[in-house]
């Protein structure tokens, strides 16, 4: 047989492999990011007939080269031309990723659930379990996830990004912690003008995403570039006032300044009332010690020590002026008692003295009551100072008139009167009429007389605790923080606390803003601090509000204020606060971090994609689904991969990558090699021609 034919045998074997290759490229000239593949052919055995010889000196014969004959062709390899980018198409789905590579060849990690692969197809979607996963296969998605600690991403090992997951739906509420005023305040405004002032309206947020308004007032203050600015209520979602039911004092702790009522106070020097024994007691002004003598000529006297601790000495005065008996009564701060333990006896014994029975009733602090603490106040022990502290509890913002006030004239002609409400805006009492007067504030009498208010409504005594007021004290002399106000719609006189404030201060050269109570910028709305501390409410769930009023300006508008307040720093972002979020929407940016965005305005960090990079990414292996596999010649994956902007590439959403197949590539190399297949067929039928020829030499 002819050795020909058996090479054009080979010859058109490897054009058919060829032609397989060259088909499978054309079919998948669609296929998301596919990897068009090529042949290489290479020649096989040789027979030699004759080796080589060489040149002969001697002889002068030269070399002759060997004579051989080839037996064909074989495939020598396909290569893959995956390093070559396929051209984008532009799809609009957030989904579709597509790897743009700088310098090295990126490759998405998949998990098919049992081994990781590696594609470039990024045609994605969300599965049913919140899972991004590949379109095609339902391959899960690999990347990083978010270290619940740092909130950043954690570069470790590649896990399956599951973007979806309840704990992703929504997003955690944030309290208020800055505020900004801004804008123009113009002095001719009338609302400046007004009692009333300018209302703004600060809507904040507590930890847990409730929302609130605080209503704060600019008025002028009667001074060039000088204003008036007070909190007057912080209102829930429900509209009840946060602030009702508040002291003047409490309110200035949240807004504004007050000094605590009262100061530290001494032992009571009133023993009869105490102790059940003679008034002889006096009190030490220095020590604040008290001291009072019985009948028997006992001298007992009451202190209180560096540490808190009640000290009672007993003298007997009469027959030996020394100390015979001294007790230690230490505060037990759960009971609200001094206690004192005789050691001295088996078992111990134990006595008492209650907070009511040191700390009494005398003209200066009757506020604390001769039968017992007033439930409106609190004793408490102050360790650092070495004092015990009178603090008000809750006391009611408004006294309706008939409650607090006995009626009463300095003739006493009003003396029978049962209470200050007035019918008709008049009272009547022993044939005068008294009507009162809104515009001054002041009574008319029918006898022609005007009487001030103090002439007609006497302070009673619970008014007077309510107003810190002593005996006999006129109400015009009252607590600046409260203030006498007439109800007309009631026909009532109530006393209402004045609302706490700051001054805000302009530049008057050029209308900038200078100082707010004396600070250049700031000042705090104290909610609530890490020791909850200032909160308006029982659950503790407020942060401080610092208030920016460097934004401000006093300029001439036309009359017309432009001044309004907003959560937030001055960026707009920070310490705005905001409401529980849910998820309304993600994206990927061109590093792969995948982001939700909440309807709250938060955005947050879900994932990140990580990408796997190959020394020699030809030499993976194509296991169909435009997946591949790693090989022994393609380098191994770490388990971890990187990030895709770590040289430059970059991954581009709403478009992918399309087939690197060329058509015209294709259908070039498909002419030669239907031509090769071609010849080789020639070779076969010559040789065939050829043998037919020698078999007829038999004829």
């Amino acid at each position: 047989m002819m050795r020909s034919m058996y090479s054009a045998v080979s010859g058109l074997k490897t054009h058919q492999t060829k032609m397989d290759v060259i088909g499978n490229n054309i079919a998948n000239v669609n296929t998301v990011a596919f990897k068009s593949s090529s042949v290489t052919f290479r020649d096989i055995l040789y027979q030699t007939t004759s080796g080589a010889s060489g040149a002969n000196v001697a002889t002068g014969v030269g070399g002759v080269n060997a004579k051989q004959i080839g037996l064909g062709v074989s495939m020598a390899a396909t290569s893959v031309s995956i390093e070559t980018a396929g051209a984008s198409e532009t799809t609009g789905n957030p989904f579709d990723i597509k790897l743009t590579d700088k310098n090295t060849t990126n490759f998405f990690i998949v998990n098919d659930g049992t081994q990781n692969l590696f594609t470039r197809a990024g045609s994605f979607y969300i599965d049913g379990a919140g899972n991004l996963c590949m379109t095609s296969t339902g391959y899960m998605v690999m990347g990083w996830q978010v270290d619940p600690t740092t909130n950043e991403i954690r570069k470790d090992t590649v896990s399956a990004l599951r973007i979806m997951q309840e704990k992703n739906l929504t997003s955690a509420p944030e309290a208020t912690t800055n505020a900004v005023m801004a804008g123009v305040l113009d002095e001719n405004d009338a609302d400046v003008k007004s009692d009333a002032g300018k209302i703004m309206n600060l809507n904040f947020y507590d930890d847990l995403g409730y929302q609130y308004t605080a209503k704060f007032s600019v008025k002028a203050s009667g001074t060039d570039g000088k204003y008036r600015v007070s909190l007057s209520s912080i209102l829930d979602s429900n509209n009840v006032d946060l602030l009702a039911g508040k002291t003047a004092e409490a309110i200035s702790e949240l807004f504004g300044t007050s000094e605590k009522v009262p100061n530290p106070i001494p032992l009571a020097m009133n023993g009869e009332a105490l102790f059940g024994v003679g008034n002889t007691g006096t009190l030490d002004p220095v020590t604040g010690a008290l001291s009072f003598t019985d009948a028997s000529g006992i001298k007992t006297t009451y202190s209180i020590d560096g540490m808190g601790r009640l000290i009672e000495e007993k003298v007997d005065t009469i027959n030996s002026p020394t100390v015979t008996d001294t007790k230690i009564y230490e505060f037990n701060n759960t009971t609200n008692e001094f206690v004192y333990t005789d050691t001295s006896v088996t078992p111990n014994t134990t006595e008492t003295k209650k907070l009511e029975e040191v700390f009494g009733a005398n003209a200066a602090y009757s506020k604390i009551g001769v039968n017992g603490i007033n439930p409106k106040y609190d004793i408490a022990y102050n360790a650092t100072e070495k004092t015990y502290v009178l603090t008000e509890t809750t006391i009611i913002v408004e006294a309706v008139t008939e409650k607090v006030f006995g009626i009463s004239d300095l003739n006493d002609t009003l003396a029978a009167a049962a209470d200050a409400k007035i019918e008709e805006d008049t009272i009547t009492a022993n044939g005068i009429t008294y009507t009162y007067n809104t515009a001054t504030q002041k009574f008319d009498g029918s006898d022609g007389r005007t009487y001030e208010i103090t002439d007609v409504l006497k302070i009673s005594d619970t008014l007077r605790e309510y107003l810190g007021l002593g005996a006999g004290a006129d109400p015009s002399k009252m607590n600046s923080d409260y203030k006498f106000e007439y109800n007309a719609t009631s026909k009532e006189f109530r006393v209402t606390r004045k609302v706490p404030s700051y001054d805000l201060v302009f530049n008057t050269a050029n209308g900038t803003f200078e100082s707010i109570d004396g600070d250049p910028k700031a000042v705090t709305l104290k909610l609530g601090d890490a020791t909850g501390e200032g909160n308006v409410n029982e659950k503790g769930n407020f942060k401080n509000i610092s208030i920016d009023f460097t934004q401000c300006l006093n300029y001439n508008n036309s009359g017309k204020s432009t001044i309004g307040m907003d959560a937030g720093a001055v960026d707009g972002t920070t310490g705005k606060g905001r409401k529980l979020g849910n998820m309304i929407g993600v994206s990927i940016d061109t590093s792969g971090k995948i982001f939700g965005s909440y309807d709250n305005g938060n955005t947050e960090l879900l994932g990140q994609i990580a990408v796997a990079q190959f020394s020699n990414a030809s030499g993976l292996e194509k296991v169909g689904e435009s997946c591949y596999q790693t090989t022994l010649n393609s380098g191994e994956f770490d388990g971890i991969g990187v990030e895709i902007s770590a040289d430059g590439s970059s991954m581009t959403t709403g478009e992918l990558e399309m087939s690197n197949v060329d058509l015209s590539t294709e259908f070039t190399q498909m002419i030669t090699t239907q031509r090769g297949f071609q010849a080789n067929s020639r070779v076969i039928t010559t040789s065939d021609t050829l043998l037919e020829e020698l078999v007829n030499l038999k004829r």
